[in-house]
């Protein structure tokens, strides 16, 4: 993403069609669609399920909202952990589908869910509060469908890494894996990368992910791109540095060559025998 020109900013913000200086409009850009179209045969043989393993579900909230959600089977079964995956702010699920197939042929049962506002999810605004609701509706879904909270962990991608630490702070995982994370929304509209922010924006939420992984003893792996002009490797140094954890419990990959988006393909076999060996490792 380019620059944003001040010019544009000034002129944008002048006009009122920022409202009051807010970020949120960039935080959120929900992706709407009428139907899901999902690509079972993958390029790769990492990203190739057959369509038996996977499940489109819809699940409704005690306020009305209606999530959508899939989930996919392990290849083979009974699978040996089970993961929700929690997708970055311009996607759906269809977008970030090709992680949800390759955790499943890890051995891993995966979910997946579009937030309010996403997807064919209920049209409403999302914001912190609601997400949180989102997501922990939909682990509360998985769990009443017979999946043991205790071998659940969580496995999230930009935005989502925002999702899954706050998801933690109630209900803990025995294992996060955070994917291109930014630190905080406060820090990544300060920092010098690839986005111009006035100083002046504001943001109803916080969304202070390196916060809240400072208060969880949970081991922790975070993959960053080292190309990635988007949100800087430096966040997964930052949040790896406010961990609690020991150092033999928790784990930073920074990626030769990678950008925002291209991590697990960057890595190849590596990217499954680290993930693999570290559920082994913290299974309960």
């Amino acid at each position: 993403m380019s620059r944003l020109n001040p010019l544009f900013l000034g002129l944008f913000c002048a006009s009122g069609l920022c409202g009051c200086l807010s970020l949120d409009p960039f935080l959120y850009t929900p992706d709407r669609v009428e139907a899901y179209h999902f690509e079972f045969d993958g390029g790769v043989p990492e990203e190739r399920v057959e369509a038996s393993q996977f499940t489109l579900v819809s699940v409704k909230e005690p306020n009305g909202i209606s999530l959508s959600a899939i989930t996919v089977k392990a290849t083979v079964q009974p699978p040996t952990a089970y993961a929700i995956f929690f997708h970055g702010k311009g996607n759906t699920m269809e977008g970030e589908f090709g992680r949800v197939k390759r955790l499943a042929n890890m051995g891993f049962d995966v979910l997946d869910f579009d937030y309010r506002g996403f997807g064919t999810s209920t049209d409403v605004a999302p914001t912190e509060d609601g997400v949180d609701e989102d997501s922990k509706t939909m682990l509360e879904w998985w769990v009443a469908q017979g999946v043991p909270r205790s071998q659940i962990f969580y496995y999230s991608h930009s935005f989502g890494t925002a999702v899954a630490a706050q998801r933690a702070m109630k209900d803990p995982t025995y294992l996060m894996v955070l994917e291109s994370p930014f630190a905080s929304l406060a820090e990544f509209k300060t920092d010098a990368s690839s986005l111009d922010f006035p100083i002046s924006f504001l943001a109803r939420d916080t969304w202070d992910t390196k916060g809240r992984v400072s208060q969880l003893h949970i081991p922790l792996i975070l993959i960053h791109g080292i190309e990635d002009r988007y949100v800087r490797p430096l966040f997964s140094q930052q949040i790896y540095d406010a961990s609690p954890e020991a150092p033999a419990d928790k784990k930073l990959i920074l990626v030769p060559g990678a950008d925002h988006d291209d991590s697990p393909t960057r890595m190849g076999a590596a990217f499954a025998s680290v993930l693999t060996e570290w559920v082994a490792r913290y299974r309960p």
